[in-house]
């Protein structure tokens, strides 16, 4: 498996990955923090929003979650951790991709020892792979 081949089935896996954690409305997500009442402090699926209206006239908003705790009273991610969640959305993983690919792409239509650096420098983003090899650090 060449260096190209490693880094072409990464990105074919995280592509994948990423389609079947969410396309459609599903695709993007965000974090409002634990002040948002609509979102109960989760990450959530902003194009998801519904306008709940309640018997006494008040209306609200609500979101269906990517995380949730279990009885769906208190969030279940922190500050910390929740916009690290919606900022690695699939939308964004599979652009990134896309990106990537293209760059890997150019870099295949040209001599590969003189772009060996760029090339290991994207493996390394994969170095926990099984098949990453050590002479690619």
């Amino acid at each position: 498996m060449t260096i190209i081949d490693f880094i072409e089935a990464r990105l074919t896996e995280d592509k994948q990955i990423a389609t079947k954690a969410g396309t459609g409305k599903y695709a993007r997500w965000d974090y409002a923090g634990d002040c948002d009442s609509a979102s109960n402090g989760e990450v959530y699926y902003p194009d998801t929003r519904t306008v709940v209206r309640h018997m006494n006239g008040h209306e609200s908003l609500s979101y269906d979650c990517v995380t949730c705790d279990s009885e769906g009273l208190t969030p279940s991610v922190n500050q910390q951790i929740g916009p690290h969640i919606a900022r690695h959305d699939p939308a964004r993983v599979r652009r990134q991709c896309k990106a990537i690919r293209t760059i890997v792409d150019d870099l295949a239509d040209y001599q590969l020892s003189h772009f060996d650096p760029t090339l290991k420098a994207i493996a390394v983003i994969w170095s926990d792979h099984p098949d990453y090899r050590s002479e690619w650090r």
